[in-house]
């Protein structure tokens, strides 16, 4: 897929894109995105056009659907040699279906492009192929070459380069053979589509003399299970169009894909029974999370966690057969960190335990499951945003005010009218805000929300949300939304020498802190335990220790800065949460402070802008401006 493909998709799928986001992604310049758009416009038109909004925000504004449609499968399907990918796929099968070594001259000649462009293909295919344990060799004067098993290059071509070497599909015979062996065994359509990838490059492969003779014995467990019988008999159907000595091991390659994924062919072989080997793996990763993160995921959803492991025990084997989702969960990465990390920490536990390397894509679907669990896990939290607003009973404009807040909050946000008459300090005890119209007389120590009937609607929002964190957990009502604005307190802000290893900015930090009388020596040697089993630094430039003990009274939240220049390694800011031992109160400000912390650790320029503050004011005024400013 080309970068005007993907952006394409990118906009369908999102919506609206920053241009820098798209840079980003693509690894360029945003005037060569502000290009590409171009020429997608000149594609698209009159059908469709992307369009630069407010915040230089692409969206896509499709004017004319069916015409679009068409539209955009010709921007999709264009064959062009302007793309690097393109001319890579277009490099190996080159190099596949030649007898001989290919020179760089004759490469350039038939991609229309100079020879500089070809070498520089060639290198970047070099890496791509090193990664599959295939070859590319080259001899001066002679030209170029594949050295490699056949298995192994069947992987680059499914998992790299199939979208565009295959790119005017397969014959109506492979789809059809396909299609009636999905239907017999009710796949559904992604198993069915990923069945015909693996069948059209055996088919290929095989009617060009390169047939597997031999897997690694390891896969030799497949046989006569229900995938291996399905894929025998979608080879038998295809026997016709193949030649006549067709190895069985074709069918235990065709078994790969069913086999590491879910279908309906596992029920035959092991109805609803789950490993306990799984299980246990499972289990490891919790634990792990809950050493590293001090969450718990009380998963009372059995049937999605059933799944779960489901999940991993069908990971296990896509690892150890070498066989790729192809799809993605796209945005999860930024859209949801905290259940990212908790995805790579069951990573490094599946790696250490199973070997083998969990690639991205796994990694989003993992990701996925922990944001369900973590949703479910806050939809349970006993605690609700109790909001009192302060107004006549009965009235049209009452009903009104309370259907518009209603519409605007969450579920775990109560809404409750109350009489002027009737608002006193008792009354509105285990209230967490109040509304109230423009000159309201009120006397209580809760904030008020004095509300115009034109009252901007998102502010509301995030007020109630900052009310929130203020009840449960002390922050501070600053009109900023980051709770590391808002848990932070002068008394705690720490400006601290820069040092050689966060271990030793930690410990300045907490010296600093032991010397102001805000926490103990106790509580100092019990961070640096906790340190010691699971340090909690997030990336080279931020740590974010945390502790829970029955030794600490109330929740501090401390923060320690040392500048660095923008080209230095070393930790910039550390911020230090002590918690009472209450497992009840603070998953859900671990789960927000992780948020934040990780998006922050992501966005370098900004977390150089924030180490480099030298008072307290200074460091909210950051929040205050954003990141972009």
């Amino acid at each position: 897929m080309n970068r005007s493909e993907k952006i394409l998709d990118h906009l369908e799928t999102a919506l609206t894109v920053a241009r820098e986001d798209l840079a980003r992604t693509g690894g360029v310049s945003v005037r060569s995105i502000e290009n590409d758009i171009r020429a997608l416009n000149a594609t698209l038109a009159p059908a469709a056009r992307i369009v630069l909004e407010d915040q230089a925000r692409y969206r896509l504004v499709v004017l004319d659907p069916e015409r679009y449609a068409r539209s955009a499968r010709g921007a999709r399907r264009r064959e062009s040699f302007n793309d690097t990918a393109r001319r890579q796929a277009y490099i190996f099968e080159t190099l596949l279906i030649q007898d001989a070594p290919v020179s760089v001259e004759a490469l350039a000649e038939d991609m229309k492009v100079g020879r500089s462009t070809a070498a520089a293909d060639l290198a970047k295919l070099r890496s791509v192929l090193d990664a599959y344990l295939i070859r590319l060799r080259a001899r001066t004067h002679v030209g170029y070459w594949l050295e490699g098993e056949e298995l192994p290059i069947r992987h680059v071509l499914l998992d790299v380069f199939f979208d565009d070497i295959y790119t005017h599909g397969q014959p109506a015979w492979q789809r059809e053979r396909v299609d009636a062996v999905a239907a017999r065994h009710q796949f559904d359509g992604d198993t069915a589509d990923r069945l015909a990838r693996w069948h059209a490059v055996m088919v290929d492969r095989v009617r060009s003399g390169h047939a597997v003779t031999e897997l690694p014995s390891s896969y030799e467990a497949l046989i006569g299970t229900a995938a291996h019988r399905c894929a025998a008999e979608l080879l038998l159907a295809s026997k016709p169009h193949l030649p006549s000595d067709v190895p069985d091991a074709e069918a235990l390659f065709l078994a790969l894909p069913l086999a590491a994924m879910r279908t309906p062919l596992q029920e035959s072989d092991a109805p609803s029974t789950l490993s306990a080997d799984d299980q246990l793996l499972v289990d490891s990763i919790m634990a792990r999370i809950r050493a590293e993160m001090g969450l718990t995921l009380a998963m009372e959803d059995l049937d999605l966690l059933e799944k779960f492991v489901q999940h991993i025990a069908f990971l296990l084997n896509r690892m150890r057969y070498h066989v790729r989702l192809g799809t993605d969960v796209p945005g999860i990465r930024d859209s949801y960190p905290v259940a990212f990390r908790m995805a790579e920490i069951a990573k490094d536990v599946i790696e250490s335990e199973h070997g083998g390397d969990v690639i991205d894509d796994e990694l989003d679907f993992i990701a996925a499951y922990f944001e369900v669990f973590l949703h479910e896990q806050h939809k349970r939290t006993p605690k609700r945003t109790r909001v009192a607003v302060v107004a006549v009973p009965g009235t049209v404009s009452t009903s009104l005010l309370r259907m518009r807040l209603a519409e605007l909050v969450s579920d775990d946000v109560e809404l409750v009218v109350l009489a002027p008459a009737s608002v006193d300090e008792r009354s509105l005890s285990g209230f967490d805000v109040v509304v109230a119209p423009p000159g309201a007389e009120i006397e209580t120590t809760l904030p008020i929300l004095r509300l115009r009937a034109d009252f901007d609607q998102q502010e509301f929002v995030n007020w109630v949300r900052r009310a929130r964190a203020h009840a449960y957990w002390g922050a501070r009502l600053t009109g900023l939304d980051h709770l590391v604005a808002g848990l932070a307190i002068p008394e705690q802000f720490y400006v601290l020498e820069p040092q050689d290893t966060y271990e030793q900015l930690l410990a300045s930090l907490m010296d600093a802190m032991v010397a102001r009388g805000e926490i103990s020596g106790h509580v100092r040697e019990r961070v640096e335990q906790r340190e010691k089993t699971r340090a909690m630094r997030l990336d080279e430039h931020l740590g974010f220790p945390h502790l829970s003990d029955p030794s600490i009274d109330e929740l501090t939240f401390a923060v320690g800065v040392a500048r660095r220049d923008p080209h230095e390694t070393g930790v910039r800011i550390v911020f230090l949460l002590l918690l009472p031992e209450d497992s009840g109160g603070y998953d859900d400000l671990l789960v927000q402070l992780y948020d934040e912390i990780i998006r922050l650790a992501a966005d370098k320029d900004f977390l150089d802008r924030v180490s480099a503050s030298t008072s307290f004011h200074e460091y909210l005024l950051h929040f205050l401006k954003g990141p972009t400013s």
